[in-house]
């Protein structure tokens, strides 16, 4: 059985991190585990200890085409993301600068064995879009998980999640980038940062 772990979003606001909107739970629920590498579930198994070396992430294009339909799918009607009931949104539309912005942070995590919002080099994800040398939105998001071997299990999970599928519905998001890179000697093997924006 795998067993995942991911940490859950954190907003920016005009360019501003807000560290009080990184959420970090803790524990099991089923096959997944949430927050730090060091949580045991009922099998006993470390969360951090999932890796057999056999997956590998999907092909860029592979992993845009599948985002795109996704999330597009996800907004397109009223969705409950935990008690509370979201309307429909319009569609994403993939963007490069944002791709890029997720790669880097997802290189840096598969690199450092780590997953979080901030990269080994303090940096978050406006700084990381301002890099692009495209102007930052006024507002941002960013998800970040370790261990799915598909894009689609990976959305799925992160829509079961009251956080991260209000993240991917929020309405003033109009642009998406995800991006996932592997390492065969870390914990989780890939690593996936997602990173929207809008006004």
């Amino acid at each position: 059985m795998r067993i995942y772990s991911f940490r859950h979003l954190a907003i920016v606001l005009g360019g501003v991190v807000s560290s009080s909107c990184v959420i970090e739970g803790g524990g099991c629920s089923g096959p997944f585990c949430f927050s730090v590498a060091t949580d045991l579930c009922d099998n006993g198994e470390l969360c951090g200890d999932q890796n057999n070396g056999n997956d590998v992430c999907p092909d860029a294009d592979d992993i845009q085409a599948a985002a795109i339909a996704y999330l597009n799918t996800l907004r397109a009607t009223a969705t409950n993301c935990g008690v509370v009931s979201l309307p429909q949104a319009l569609p994403l539309q993939w963007s490069v600068a944002e791709f890029v912005a997720a790669d880097r942070h997802a290189l840096d995590m598969a690199g450092n064995n780590f997953v979080a919002q901030n990269g080994s080099d303090g940096l978050g994800v406006s700084d990381r879009l301002g890099q692009t040398g495209n102007i930052v939105a006024a507002s941002i998001g960013q998800a970040v998980a370790g261990g799915f071997a598909s894009t689609k299990s990976l959305l799925s999970a992160w829509s079961d999640q009251p956080t991260e599928c209000a993240l991917m519905m929020r309405a003033e998001f109009t642009k998406v980038g995800l991006a996932c890179r592997y390492d065969n000697d870390s914990d989780f093997g890939q690593y996936w940062t997602l990173v929207l924006s809008g006004s």
